[in-house]
């Protein structure tokens, strides 16, 4: 495995800590700060690209288990699931961009992978393996030339 330059670990730490802009007031920060950092570094370095899509993931997961325990708030369980949710929402991305900025890939635990990486472009198969039409079947004889 090479060893990833300097650059890559830092936006690969970026793509998880832009994830606290939700904390300081902006509304879905917490999905836009990876997404800008993600769309505007995921070309420069396959670690960015990685990271960017691990913290997108995780936090539109934690949008749904929101989501889910407001409902769950009528049946009072869901106090203690947003609760949970905030420490999660908080201590994985620092867990996150600390590990990225060290270089090690972080998968956050309960992320469904919404997006996902782009398959590998595929060859084409070569050319002795391509199989051949079969050979045009002769037409049917005609009546008259059955009896002939």
């Amino acid at each position: 495995m090479q060893a990833l330059d300097r650059n890559a670990r830092t936006w690969g730490a970026w793509c998880h800590f832009a994830a606290l802009a939700g904390f300081i007031g902006l509304p879905f920060g917490n999905i836009l700060g990876p997404l800008i950092v993600w769309q505007l570094k995921r070309e420069d370095h396959p670690f960015v690209d990685e990271q960017g899509r691990n913290a997108l993931n995780y936090q539109i997961s934690l949008v749904i288990y929101a989501l889910i325990s407001l409902v769950l708030c009528l049946v009072l369980i869901g106090v203690l699931l947003l609760g949970a949710l905030y420490l999660m929402g908080v201590i994985f991305p620092i867990i996150a961009g600390i590990q990225a900025n060290n270089g090690v890939s972080y998968r956050y635990p309960l992320a469904i992978e919404f997006i996902r990486p782009a398959p590998a472009p595929t060859a084409p198969p070569p050319a002795s393996v391509i199989p051949t039409p079969p050979p045009a079947r002769s037409p049917r004889p005609t009546p008259e030339e059955h009896h002939e």
